[in-house]
């Protein structure tokens, strides 16, 4: 998380905060935040070629074959590098997508705390 957010942290002058990444919750009086945390991840889902969704591609540095990620990446893919090294991490993220992507229990929006971060852009 804290090598991610140093390229896609809100206002950071490298400019890729255009693409932020949410690791919690946001304050939003409008609409629950954690409910914007599991819609923003889903927009990064591709449900038709699970192996081209952005929150796939993305972490694995555009690797082309699953099974060998650390041999098949494009370079300059993702400027982080390989992220999602790990073949477990890999495959829990794809079979979540498989199976739908489900939210599983969303708290309400009164467990975020006041001093967290604005959803309001």
């Amino acid at each position: 998380e804290a090598d991610c957010m140093r390229c896609h942290a809100a206002g950071n002058p490298s400019n890729l905060s255009s693409m932020p990444l949410y690791f919690t919750a946001c304050n939003s009086s409008e609409f629950n935040g954690h409910e914007f945390l599991y819609r923003s991840v889903l927009a990064r889902v591709n449900f038709d070629a699970p192996l081209d969704s952005l929150i796939v591609r993305k972490p694995s540095n555009g690797a082309t074959d699953p099974s060998n990620r650390s041999d098949s990446v494009i370079e300059g893919y993702h400027n982080g590098g390989l992220a999602l090294e790990s073949d477990e991490d890999y495959s829990r993220l794809l079979s979540w997508i498989l199976n739908g992507a489900p939210a599983g229990s969303i708290p309400s929006s009164d467990t975020i705390p006041t001093t967290a971060v604005s959803c309001s852009p």
